[in-house]
């Protein structure tokens, strides 16, 4: 067995209560703040003239939202279209 394999599987134990809790999480919450943003929805800048914070132009990463589909969500929801899919055409051959 090599050692990176057997790194993995040792590890393995650990990460499952790791992604059971992110999954949950996706379930529960499905949109994360934007890491652009950090929220806002806008992007801040700071004034030439007196330095301070302004509001800069709108988040075009989260559509001014401040929020974006964690990645988790997006993998389940491409994985439910992707069964979709698949069923659609079966579906269809059967026709």
């Amino acid at each position: 067995m090599s050692t990176l394999l057997g790194a993995f599987i040792t590890a393995l134990p650990g990460l499952m209560p790791v992604a059971l809790c992110y999954a949950l999480l996706c379930a529960a919450s499905p949109f994360g703040r934007c890491r652009a943003c950090k929220g806002l929805g806008f992007r801040t800048r700071t004034t030439a003239l007196t330095g301070r914070l302004a509001r800069g132009r709108d988040c075009r990463r989260c559509d001014t939202t401040g929020r974006r589909l964690r990645l988790g969500r997006r993998l389940h929801n491409h994985g439910l279209a992707a069964r979709e899919r698949a069923e659609r055409i079966r579906h269809n051959s059967q026709l």
